[in-house]
């Protein structure tokens, strides 16, 4: 991530003041509410498929619930300490 750290009268700041940590803290807050949406909307899907007796749809709600909880604590999915198989597992 580039978080700016400098002033520049020429170029606007969305807060109007600089602050890196702020900054920071802002976009991982907005990232974690993407990742929240997207992961929750996944989770339904995969309800749906698990119901019908899919295998690895049920093996991949608890991993989806654990990151729904981490992200709802303002953990980053990179954070969580997935491992390699759950990495994978999630990706789509």
């Amino acid at each position: 991530q580039v978080i700016r750290c400098f002033d520049d009268p020429n170029i606007t700041h969305v807060s109007g003041s600089i602050d890196p940590i702020r900054d920071i803290e802002i976009i991982n807050t907005e990232l974690c509410l993407a990742d929240l949406e997207s992961v929750e909307k996944r989770k339904q899907r995969i309800e749906k498929i698990a119901k019908s007796g899919d295998k690895d749809a049920r093996a991949e709600l608890p991993l989806l619930e654990r990151i729904i909880e981490g992200l709802g604590e303002a953990k980053p999915v990179r954070a969580q300490g997935l491992e390699e198989d759950e990495l994978e597992m999630i990706k789509e």
